[in-house]
């Protein structure tokens, strides 16, 4: 039972540490005014990601630059 209990409290402390991330991240860049072209906001950067983020392409990128990576430091 107290193993189940320790399983929550470890999840409560993560997703609180994210969360104060995420709202430091947006004070930050909105109260020291930081230009959105150098610091979107989270709502900004969940907002491009919704709309006009062509997610099969990228990930493919992505999915080959890290195996590409993988293969060359095997190599060397």
């Amino acid at each position: 039972m107290s193993k189940h209990f320790d399983n929550i409290r470890n999840w409560v402390v993560i997703i609180a540490i994210h969360l104060a991330v995420v709202l430091v991240w947006h004070l930050w860049v909105t109260v020291s005014e930081v230009p959105s072209y150098v610091m979107p906001t989270p709502e900004m950067t969940i907002r491009s990601l919704a709309e006009d983020y062509n997610w099969v392409h990228n990930t493919l990128i992505t999915m080959g630059e890290v195996f590409g990576g993988y293969v060359l430091a095997c190599a060397v």
